[in-house]
């Protein structure tokens, strides 16, 4: 969850980071998705509400760190 946060906390702007921004920065970190029980960013930031606020579902949706 702190390399989530502080990934967005460097990169976000007031609205946001996109899903697929997210992504390609914590990729290269060696954090894989795909190797979580939820599998998508959605579903594990959504996993994780009291961290985290999820954008509808589309192209540009963006997550934001909650206080």
């Amino acid at each position: 969850i702190e390399k989530v946060r502080t990934a967005i906390k460097a990169h976000a702007d007031p609205d946001g980071i996109t899903l697929t921004a997210l992504n390609h920065l914590l990729h290269p970190q060696g954090i894989r998705i795909t190797d979580t029980p939820e599998k998508t960013w959605r579903a594990w930031l959504k996993a994780h509400p009291q961290h985290f606020a999820c954008d509808p579902k589309g192209p540009d949706a963006k997550v934001r760190l909650l206080r």
